[in-house]
């Protein structure tokens, strides 16, 4: 994340999100992130956070902002280049995305309610403008956000007082040249679940595209400690200091509470990769190559995960209701992971915890368990963390050229033991299921996976003496020329093959 020191900037507007850092010093930092600040380069102008810090000693340009503003740096023999790409090549992209999700809480509208057409026809007669429109599923008004993670102690109150036949009252249609939304006016109890300071509630219906969803808060809040609002012959208001116009509209909506994820950053860049039909793959056994994102291997000899229990606690909490474009988002992928055979029905499980779909900046959905309670309750092994600085200074010197490998679902690869697959289980659609592979939140997952994977790699001798490098589930195969690293990365395919790898060939 980009970074603007202290001391280079008098404290500018903050908003109330707060991240985790970790320094030179080895110790974990709190620090706030600043609301979306101006940024000119040549002539790119956007809005973007910073980590605003007295800990890093000078500003920094971080791989979100350097993507956001199509900045590339090349490294070459004669040192680093900085390249300004006016317009994204073509080509693959590699996302990158954080492994921590924030989590956000909203009064969702229903999208068959009467008069959503309506709503939806008057914002396009009064907002004529280039943008994006939120979809009928996915109108909601944010109540609160938490980064990182769920806020345990809030969801508490948000999901025991939820009541029945809730709704929302929108009063009047705001537009501007870079939003459209509806303000919402919130009983008293309804308040104080509202704990933003720097927006005001509203519902989104649709922005331009030099804005992000996440400003429609900042915008709301200027218009209403705007004073010089001005009425007109048709009936509407308009804000000269904002330039904002508001059109009449009482629209009191029935919503259900619900709780939401989504990544916390996500960008992408370019990367040059092989073709489907590089020579390169020819001969690799087809059974890598992974069929789809949900498809996994089985290391070969890896035994199956055991878990420990720390007593006799077996964990249940109740799932929370799911809007309907969380549902309808995550019934595809619930699907191929039951085809795929990485989830079973297992109606008879004491355990149960709570899913969270999250949709990722592509559209997609990412099936996302809370697994906290299961991992209080079991004996977990201490986790082996990579040191990336280690692991760096194991490339050698004389390396030039470099293969990476990104194994599918590496996770799934490790099975649950039948007997401790009851811990796993979950709700989905009224139906209790659980995972027959270690799943992504489970404490052990990783550890065991990496070890695994790490013991199944000794196996492999580079024929040409590349060097081979794990972290996590990626490798990076590091070559003094580029006729070793290809014949080198054709033989570590064809190992993962034959040890029931899954790899996607699209990488």
């Amino acid at each position: 994340m980009s970074v603007i020191n202290c001391k280079a900037m008098i404290k500018p507007p903050m908003s109330n999100e707060i991240v985790k850092t970790i320094g030179a010093s080895g110790l974990p930092l709190r620090e706030q992130v600043t609301m979306p600040l101006p940024v000119s380069f040549c002539e790119e102008k956007c809005q973007h956070q910073f980590l605003y810090s007295d800990h890093c000693p000078v500003n920094l340009m971080g791989r979100d902002l350097l993507c956001k503003l199509g900045i590339n740096i090349t490294c070459g023999r004669t040192g680093l280049t900085v390249i300004h790409e006016e317009e994204e090549e073509e080509g693959e992209q590699l996302m990158l995305m954080s492994e921590g999700c924030d989590s956000y809480y909203a009064w969702d509208v229903d999208d068959e309610v009467p008069n959503i057409a309506r709503v939806f026809s008057m914002a396009k007669t009064h907002w004529g403008h280039e943008g994006s429109f939120m979809s009928e599923a996915g109108l909601h008004c944010t109540s609160h956000f938490s980064p990182l993670t769920r806020d345990l102690h809030y969801e508490k109150q948000w999901l025991c007082d939820t009541l029945q036949n809730e709704s929302v009252q929108c009063e009047g249609i705001y537009c501007s040249s870079d939003f459209c939304a509806l303000g919402v006016n919130l009983t008293p109890a309804q308040k104080e679940l509202y704990l933003f300071e720097d927006s005001t509630p509203h519902v989104s219906l649709a922005k331009s595209d030099r804005v992000e969803w996440v400003d429609t808060g900042i915008w709301m809040k200027c218009l209403v400690d705007a004073t010089d609002w001005e009425m007109r012959p048709d009936g509407s208001t308009y804000s000269p200091s904002t330039l904002t116009s508001c059109y009449p509209l009482s629209w009191g909506t029935p919503t259900e509470r619900g709780v939401h994820g989504v990544d916390q950053v996500s960008f992408s860049t370019n990367i040059m990769l092989l073709s489907e039909d590089s020579p390169l793959l020819r001969g690799v056994p087809e059974c890598l190559w992974a069929r789809d994102k949900y498809d996994f291997g089985r290391i070969k000899g890896a035994e199956p995960m055991v878990v420990t229990p720390k007593d006799t606690r077996r964990p249940s909490r109740a799932q929370y209701p799911l809007s309907k474009e969380a549902i309808a988002g995550i019934t595809p992928v619930h699907a191929s992971l039951l085809a795929n055979g990485a989830v079973i029905p297992y109606p008879e499980s004491p355990c149960n915890t709570p899913i969270l779909p999250v949709r990722k900046p592509s559209g997609d959905w990412r099936f996302v368990q809370d697994l906290r309670p299961v991992n209080d309750a079991v004996f977990a092994r201490a986790p082996v963390v990579p040191n990336v600085t280690t692991l760096l200074g194991a490339v050698p010197p004389t390396a030039e050229w470099f293969s990476v490998i990104d194994l599918t679902n590496a996770f799934f690869s490790i099975p649950v033991a039948p007997e401790s697959q009851f811990w796993f289980a979950f709700t989905f659609l009224g139906k209790r299921f659980t995972w027959t592979v270690a799943p992504m939140g489970y404490v052990e997952s990783a550890a065991i996976s990496s070890a695994a994977l790490a013991q199944n790699l000794e196996g492999f001798i580079p024929h040409e003496g590349s060097t081979l490098i794990q972290y996590v589930d990626d490798l990076l195969l590091c070559s003094s020329s580029v006729e070793t690293c290809e014949t080198d990365t054709r033989a570590l395919l064809i190992f993962l093959a034959e040890n029931g790898h899954k790899v996607s060939k699209k990488k």
